[in-house]
């Protein structure tokens, strides 16, 4: 995080892999492109610094609990059980958790960059 994307999302015409039979299953690998993609918004659109919309912040964001929501449960990280969990579980969630932090940095910073009459502790 933290470098504008070379290649944009659509510029990308590749189908994700297939389930084959014989082979493990992708939805590791499905998952890691996802974040990414959502990582790649992220990087664009809170991370901007002349013309960021609030509504596209808001956006990206809500992407990225979308991701987290529609994640099949055995790539979830389970409370209390993560010391059983297969190290790219563990890793596509610390990434996961990693942006999270990011994002509330972003925003803190944010919302102390604001004039003081716009924050509302000085009402």
């Amino acid at each position: 995080m933290g470098r504008p994307s070379q290649i944009h999302d659509e510029d990308i015409d590749t189908e994700p892999p297939a389930e084959m039979s014989g082979f493990p299953q992708s939805h590791g690998l499905h998952a890691h492109s996802s974040l990414a993609c959502v990582m790649g918004q992220i990087i664009s659109n809170v991370f901007r610094t002349r013309g960021r919309e609030d509504d596209e912040v808001k956006k990206s964001i809500m992407e990225l609990h979308n991701w987290r929501d529609n994640l099949p449960p055995h790539l979830r990280l389970i409370e209390g059980e993560w010391r059983t969990l297969p190290k790219d579980v563990l890793l596509l969630n610390l990434i996961y958790n990693q942006v999270n932090i990011v994002i509330g940095l972003i925003l803190i910073d944010r919302c102390f960059s604001l004039p003081s009459e716009c924050l509302c502790w000085n009402t």
